[in-house]
């Protein structure tokens, strides 16, 4: 069979064709504070994009009908979703919510070689800090490691509840502090964080930056090794601190 062109039909053809067809564009944002999502892949069918830093996500040259979708983006929960394309540009925008937590601990676990146990205020001290302000209480260090933990209901930085998203943001550290009197001795402090949910289950976060202190290995998904130690010896140290970032792994 041959094919006969004619001169300004084929045209016209391929432009009604492509005012038949549907595209598709919108916006991801928080649910909470409304803040548009960079980097969430949004799937539309057997389609699949991400939004760009304005959070802003589109399909074009879809065949109008109707079309099963889903949002997702690290620290929120996914969301699924219907669009129904008529001819021509559409559309919607999308609100996603964060991953909320309970609570998050910070833990340090501390001990000196050779404290003051009568006066233990000129020894040897500890305190978690939180994006680098200090929480809690002074802590003072014995002959033996000891377990301390700090609670934090709500993230101090934003006065409201931990989200999910804000572990990768802020810093969790500890400040150690010595008399200046103090030399010769050893001591010895590890970090350690943990997040807790609604629901009751708990993570072990993983260091992943800091300023030098012996890190673990932040791939390896062994509980223990949420630890970063710290060790001082020898010289005289009034203060000094560490800080680090968590992730949830």
């Amino acid at each position: 069979m041959d094919i006969v062109l004619i001169e300004g039909q084929n045209e016209l053809n391929v432009q009604l064709t492509a005012v038949f067809m549907a595209n598709l564009s919108g916006i991801v944002t928080d649910s909470l504070d409304g803040s548009k999502i960079a980097g969430a892949q949004v799937t539309l069918g057997s389609l699949a994009t991400y939004t760009d830093n304005n959070g802003l996500y589109s399909f074009y040259g879809l065949a109008p009908g109707s079309y099963n979708g889903m949002v997702e983006a690290g620290h929120y929960e996914p969301l699924g979703f219907t669009a129904h394309l008529v001819p021509g540009e559409n559309f919607l925008d999308l609100s996603i919510a964060p991953i909320l937590l309970a609570s998050v601990v910070i833990g340090i676990r501390t001990k000196a070689s050779v404290p003051d146990l009568v006066t233990p205020t000129e020894s040897y001290l500890s305190r978690p800090t939180f994006n680098r302000g200090l929480v809690g209480d002074w802590i003072p260090n014995s002959s033996f490691y000891t377990d301390h933990t700090v609670i934090l209901e709500i993230n101090p930085a934003t006065e409201q509840t931990w989200r999910e998203v804000d572990l990768d943001k802020y810093e969790f550290g500890v400040w150690l502090w010595a008399s200046a009197w103090v030399t010769g001795e050893t001591r010895c402090t590890q970090l350690w964080v943990v997040g807790n949910y609604p629901d009751g289950s708990t993570r072990v976060l993983r260091p992943h930056q800091g300023n030098g202190w012996e890190q673990v290995d932040d791939v390896v998904p062994d509980e223990d090794a949420s630890y970063i130690s710290y060790t001082t010896s020898g010289g005289m140290i009034p203060w000094s601190g560490g800080y680090f970032n968590f992730k949830v792994r």
